[in-house]
């Protein structure tokens, strides 16, 4: 999620709203809520 939410800041805050996680934009934070929900990263082969 640290990564992803500089990248994408609109879609990281909607993202976290909509799993129940309010998030105030800073790295810490984007980083707890990356640490409680799974991720998942597909790449091309």
């Amino acid at each position: 999620m640290v990564r992803y939410a500089p990248r994408h800041p609109f879609a990281a805050r909607r993202l976290c709203r909509l799993m129940g996680y309010e998030v105030d934009g800073s790295t810490a934070d984007y980083r707890a809520v990356g640490a409680r929900i799974p991720f998942l990263r597909l790449d091309p082969t």
